[in-house]
């Protein structure tokens, strides 16, 4: 059985030079189900800052969406709040 913290963690995605919008967008949309604007929105926000918080949730979620991301070749880190 796992056990399931309660602390809140981001997770965050990183600008690189190797995945175009699209792709990080398409990627969101499919890996996180996240909604079409919002995955605007969020690689608008890595493009010209250099970094997005994607969401906050506890360790286990944050976890699986870190590897999905990576799997998909998304830089991404979480960070405990």
């Amino acid at each position: 059985m796992t056990k399931i913290t309660l602390d809140k963690y981001e997770l965050y995605l990183y600008n690189d030079s190797i995945n175009g919008f699209e792709y990080v967008i398409e990627t969101l949309i499919k890996e996180l189900d996240m909604g079409l604007s919002a995955a605007i929105t969020l690689t608008m926000k890595v493009h010209h800052i250099g970094y997005a918080v994607v969401n906050a949730c506890h360790k286990e979620l944050a976890d699986t969406y870190k590897k999905k991301l990576n799997d998909c070749g998304l830089k991404v880190s979480i960070k405990q709040i």
